[in-house]
C-alpha cells in the first residue's frame, strides 16, 4: 500500500489546487460546510529521504532498510488508461512568456534584521531559534523511516545532540544572567533550540560558541477569508471526478489504506461526520501502541509537561483510528477543535480535501478517504502561527511516521 503514496500525494496537491477555484465556475451560489469553505491553503510538503551524504554516523547496517519499489507494468498502464480527462472541451489554456519581475525570493537576512531592529525594543521579549553547528538528524543521512524508528543508533545521536543543547543553553542562560528554559529540542530538521529572550541579547547569542545562528520565529496569519469571510465556495464534492481519484479507488483500489496524512493547521471539526468513521487498519495504520512507544520522544510531549507539570497519555492524544493524534502546539493543549478560538476551520477543510470518509448524506469525499489524520494544531486562542510551533509539529509528524504533511 504504501508504493502508492506518492500518486495519491500527487493526487491531494492536484485536489487541493482544485478546491481554491472561485465559485464564479459555479452556476448558484450556496453556503457550505467547513470541507467545501474556501480557503488559502498551507503548501504541502512530502517527507522525502535526504539526498545528504551520511555524517558522523556509524557504519553498522541499518535496521531499517530503505528500498524503491518500481510500479509493475499493469499498475502503469491502469495509471494511463485512468488519467483524469477535462469534463469541458471548450476549456482552454494559454501560457504565456513574461518578463522577469526581478523579485528576489531568497532571505535578505540583514534587511529582517533591520526591521526588527525599527520594530522591537532591546527589552521586549522574542520567540527566538537558535540553531546549533552540529547537524540535525537528515542532514547526518538518516531516514524518515529511521527517525520513526528510534533505533539505537539514531538515539545515540539524539543523546550527542542533546548534551550539545544543554552546553549551548547554559551559554544562554549566562548571556542573560538568569536561567531561561528552552520550549523545543530540535534534532530532525536541524539541531537547534526555541526559547524567548529579550530582543536585545539576540546578537550576543549568535556569536556564542557552537552556534550556527539565531533569528527571532516569524508569525503567520491567516488571511480574512480564512476566518469567516467567505470570499468564493469550491466544490469538494466533484473534485474526485475532476483530478480522476474516483476512478484510483475503483480501477486500482488505492483508497489510502494505511496511510498517515498530517494535517499542520487550525485544528478539526472532531464532530465532522467526515471524520467520525473508522477506517480499516492494516499493519501500516498508527495505533495507541505506537503513540505510547515514541511519545517520550515528540515535541508535544515534553512541551505539555513542562508547562502542565503532567505527561500527556497516548490514550488523550489518540483521538480515534481516524484521528490517531492529535496536539495543540501553539496553546499548549490538548485542544484541537475549533470551537474554542477565532482562527477559523481551515483545517478541517484541508482535512476534508486529503481524507474525508465517504457518508451517507454529502457527497464531499477527500482523495484519500480510508486514510489516517494526525492533527497539529498551530493556530489557536493564542494566534499563530509561529515558526517555532511550526517546526515542533514538523518534527513529531517525522516521528509518528506520517506519509505526507500538508
Amino acid at each position: 500500500m504504501k508504493k502508492m503514496t506518492r500518486i495519491l500525494s500527487l493526487l491531494l496537491a492536484v485536489c487541493m489546487v482544485v478546491s481554491l477555484f472561485p465559485a464564479a465556475v459555479a452556476a448558484d451560489r450556496v453556503q457550505l460546510d467547513p470541507l467545501t469553505a474556501d480557503t488559502q491553503g498551507i503548501q504541502e510538503v512530502k517527507t522525502t529521504e535526504p539526498e545528504t551524504e551520511m555524517e558522523e554516523v556509524p557504519e553498522e547496517e541499518s535496521n531499517t532498510p530503505i528500498t524503491n519499489t518500481p510500479l509493475n507494468e499493469d499498475v502503469t498502464n491502469a495509471l494511463i488508461d485512468n488519467m483524469p480527462q477535462l469534463v469541458d472541451d471548450n476549456v482552454t489554456v494559454i501560457a504565456e512568456e513574461i518578463e522577469n519581475p526581478g523579485v528576489d525570493l531568497k532571505l535578505d537576512t540583514q534587511k529582517v534584521d533591520e526591521i526588527e531592529r525599527n520594530t522591537l525594543s532591546p527589552d521586549e521579549i522574542v520567540r527566538v531559534i537558535v540553531v546549533l553547528e552540529d547537524k540535525g538528524l537528515l542532514e547526518q543521512g538518516f531516514s524518515t523511516a529511521e527517525i520513526a524508528a528510534s533505533g539505537a543508533k539514531v538515539e545515540r545521536q539524539v543523546e550527542t545532540l542533546a548534551q550539545r543543547q544543554e552546553n549551548v543553553l547554559q551559554s544562554i542562560n549566562r548571556v542573560l544572567g538568569e536561567p531561561v528554559e528552552a520550549k523545543y529540542r530540535y534534532n530532525v530538521a536541524l539541531n537547534g533550540l526555541a526559547v524567548e529572550i529579550p530582543y536585545g541579547d539576540l546578537e550576543e547569542i549568535r556569536a556564542l560558541p557552537g552556534v550556527k545562528t539565531a533569528f527571532v520565529a516569524p508569525q503567520y496569519s491567516l488571511p480574512e477569508d480564512a476566518t469567516g469571510d467567505t470570499t468564493a465556495n469550491p466544490y469538494t464534492f466533484s473534485s474526485k471526478e475532476m483530478i480522476g481519484s474516483a476512478k484510483t479507488w475503483e480501477t486500482l483500489g488505492y483508497t489510502g489504506q494505511g496511510m498517515r496524512i498530517a494535517i499542520i493547521d487550525t485544528g478539526l471539526d472532531l464532530d465532522h461526520p467526515s471524520f467520525t468513521a473508522a477506517p480499516q487498519l492494516t499493519e501500516d495504520s498508527l495505533t495507541v501502541n505506537e503513540v505510547a512507544s515514541v511519545l517520550p520522544s515528540l515535541n508535544a510531549y515534553r512541551q505539555y509537561k513542562d508547562q502542565t507539570l503532567v505527561a500527556p497519555t497516548a490514550q488523550e492524544l489518540y483521538r480515534s483510528e481516524k484521528v490517531p493524534f492529535g496536539f495543540n502546539y501553539v496553546d499548549t493543549s490538548l485542544d484541537i477543535t475549533h470551537d474554542n478560538d477565532t482562527q477559523g476551520y481551515h483545517g478541517t477543510h484541508v482535512a476534508g480535501i486529503a481524507a474525508a470518509n465517504k457518508t451517507e448524506g454529502t457527497t464531499v469525499v477527500g482523495v484519500a478517504p480510508d486514510a489516517q489524520l494526525i492533527i497539529l494544531k498551530v493556530f489557536g486562542r493564542n494566534g499563530g502561527a509561529y515558526f517555532d510551533d511550526i517546526m515542533a509539529a514538523l518534527e513529531d509528524a517525522i516521528r509518528l511516521n506520517a506519509d505526507d504533511v500538508n
